[in-house]
Parts: structure tokens; C-alpha cells; sequence
């Protein structure tokens, strides 16, 4: 339970603060979940909600200026109730989204300063240079890192079957919510397309068109995301090398 209450799990002081402000429970799946019970209402992620999953490091805020981080352990309470125990933020000033905001900027700056640096239109005698490529996984990496799941779906403990699918590495990435993991899958994928695209330059070089065209297609396959870069630049060169299958 919190709130401006002393018999709160976690009393939070403040005029715009409920004596019951939120519960936070647990579901029959074993899922932690907040539920607002003030008309105030609570910010999750800085997303004004009336329930919400609760995943480890989301933010929750209760009143105008006290931030929570939820780091999904479970401590009993003095009246012997289970709650989820919070890593406080000390009170952290709402004003200070201004900074959030500069680095997201700086950011986004970045990855588009990647994504512009890209000439798609440049064609060679032997497919794409190293400098190219690496150019392309970066960027690439950058927009996997800012994929999140489709609003209203319940994906936490979906995992994809990369034996099965191809895109399934693309698809768990963009599914995760736990950043250490996701970035872990992210270096895994950008590794497994460092390969493909090395594979069809040697590919490219060697006039081995046909088999270059099945690993460009392997590369789509892998991030099916046409907002991707990799989907624009694979889509590009089995265009070329349909041309130059039929020259030759």
C-alpha cells in the first residue's frame, strides 16, 4: 500500500498524495501489477495510468515530486503483507526532465547523423566496404535499441524460437523488457548480421549472385522491420544483383 498514511507499506507525504494513493499486488501468474486507488491517479513511465504491469526499473510517480524505481523484490510489511520493495529516488524533482529531454535529443542527433551518413545509392564493383557496413550496424544497432513491444500486448515471458524462425532474435529484441538481456540479444544479432553481410561481399566479389541474393534475403529475414537500415541497404543490393544476375 502507499500513501499519506502511517499505516502505509510505503507512506508518501504530500498534499496531492491519497491516504490510500495505489496498491501494488501480485497476480495469479506470479506478475506484479500497480492499481491506482485515488483520483489523483499515478504516472508509470511517466504515463498517466489506472493499472499497469510492472516491470524491474519502471518509474512510478505518486504526487507532484516523489519518483519510485520498482527493482521487483518482495519484502513483508509491518501489518504482514506482501509489497514490492522500491529503490527511492530520494524525492527526485519532476523539473529535472529538461536534462532528460537535451540527452534524448542528443541522441536521437546522433543516430540520425548515422542514418543521413548512409549512401544508399553508392554502387561497387564488389559489394560494400567494411567502413559501409559498420556505418549500417551501427545505426542499426541504435533503432533496436529504442524497439519496444506494440502497446497492449502481454509480452514479458515471450521468447521466440530461433530455431524455428529466423526473424525470432529481431522479435525478442524488440519484445524485451529487461534492459541487460535486450542488450545482450542486440549484440547477438548485430553479430549474426555482421556475418551475412561479410558473407555476401565474398559473395558479391566472387560473382556468386544467386548465392548472394539468398544471403541478402537471410538479411531481411532477420530484422523484417522496413524502417530498418539493414532491410533498406539488403533491399538495395538484391536489386543490383538481380540486374547483374541477368547481364550476366
Amino acid at each position: 500500500i502507499l500513501g499519506n498514511n502511517k499505516d502505509a507499506d510505503i507512506n508518501i507525504p504530500g498534499d496531492r498524495v491519497s491516504k490510500i494513493h495505489a496498491v501494488i499486488e501480485k497476480d495469479q501468474f506470479g506478475s506484479w501489477r500497480i492499481v491506482s486507488k485515488s483520483e489523483v491517479g499515478i504516472l508509470v513511465n511517466k504515463r498517466s495510468v489506472e493499472q499497469a504491469s510492472l516491470n524491474i526499473g519502471d518509474l512510478i510517480q505518486i504526487g507532484e515530486v516523489t519518483l519510485f524505481k520498482f527493482d521487483g523484490k518482495i519484502t513483508k510489511s509491518s501489518t504482514n503483507k506482501e509489497t514490492a520493495a522500491f529503490q527511492s529516488a530520494e524525492k527526485v524533482k519532476v523539473k529535472k526532465p529538461l536534462l532528460y529531454i537535451l540527452a534524448f535529443y542528443l541522441l536521437l542527433m546522433l543516430g540520425v547523423g548515422i542514418y543521413l551518413s548512409i549512401d544508399f545509392t553508392k554502387n561497387t564493383a564488389t559489394g560494400l566496404s567494411n567502413e559501409y557496413v559498420k556505418n549500417v550496424l551501427d545505426s542499426t544497432k541504435t533503432y533496436l535499441s529504442n524497439l519496444s513491444p506494440e502497446k497492449g500486448t502481454e509480452t514479458i515471458n515471450v521468447m521466440f524460437d530461433r530455431n524455428r524462425d529466423l526473424s525470432a532474435s529481431y522479435y525478442n529484441v524488440k519484445n524485451s523488457t529487461n534492459a541487460t538481456v535486450k542488450a545482450s540479444q542486440i549484440e547477438s544479432l548485430i553479430a549474426e548480421l555482421e556475418q551475412s553481410f561479410f558473407r555476401a561481399w565474398k559473395l558479391e566479389k566472387t560473382e556468386n549472385y544467386q548465392e548472394a541474393l539468398d544471403e541478402y534475403r537471410k538479411i531481411l529475414n532477420l530484422v523484417p522491420d522496413n524502417q530498418a537500415v539493414t532491410t533498406k541497404v539488403a533491399s538495395w543490393r538484391i536489386n543490383t544483383l538481380k540486374d547483374r544476375k541477368k547481364k550476366k
